[in-house]
């Protein structure tokens, strides 16, 4: 398959599949919040893709989201802008592409496991900087609801971080059987 087009199917697929994984959730006691799988899509879709086809993907889907498609995990449309949760599609659009970056940035073809784990770690700081950092403001400022900093940073990613690390490896296992198949994009 050509290059091009096989970007624009994986881009298709993986935007697709970032729809499903909203809804793809569990519980963990004793939170209080529902974990999806979104984190570990945006990290194979930042593996797959260049960052133009990444952050393509990533738009597709925020334009489906905010023109009504119920594809975020509270829903859709372009109310969702005033809901604490839209930080993180903000942080999706900007870590998923600079992830893309950071991967592909002089590795001639191979995706080395110290360039993901850099990767991984910029992508998370992105998603949750721009999402507590929406959450924050939204609830204080919009919602009229008072919440502290440190109360955000807790219940906006502290209690994310572990399995979104497991998620980050989980993808790393991914991209590689994806890389061996030649199914990557340079």
């Amino acid at each position: 398959m050509q290059t091009r087009t096989r970007n624009i199917v994986f881009s298709s697929l993986l935007c697709a599949l970032l729809c499903v994984s909203a809804f793809v959730s569990f519980m963990v006691p004793p939170f209080p919040v529902k974990f999806t799988f979104q984190v570990l899509i945006i990290f194979v879709t930042a593996g797959v893709l260049s960052p133009s086809y990444a952050f393509a993907t990533v738009a597709v889907y925020t334009v489906l989201g905010l023109i009504g498609v119920p594809v975020f995990s509270a829903g859709g449309g372009i109310g969702y802008v005033l809901t604490p949760y839209f930080g993180y599609i903000l942080g999706f659009l900007a870590a998923t592409p600079l992830m893309s970056f950071i991967i592909r940035y002089k590795a001639e073809g191979k995706i080395k496991i110290v360039r993901y784990a850099i990767a991984a770690v910029v992508g998370l700081v992105t998603i949750y900087a721009l999402g507590v950092a929406y959450l924050y403001v939204i609830k204080n400022a919009y919602l009229g609801s008072t919440i502290a900093i440190a109360t955000a940073i807790k219940v906006g990613c502290l209690i994310f971080l572990p399995l979104d690390g497991i998620k980050a490896v989980l993808a790393f296992g991914v991209i590689k059987l994806l890389q061996r198949a030649n199914l990557t994009s340079r």
